[in-house]
């Protein structure tokens, strides 16, 4: 995986703990 790739995956799961947290 590129550099580019992990960084997405990376960002998907910080936005997803932060609905998980709001929630």
């Amino acid at each position: 995986m590129s550099q580019k790739a992990l960084g997405m995956i990376e960002t998907v799961g910080i936005l997803a703990a932060y609905e998980a947290a709001d929630v």
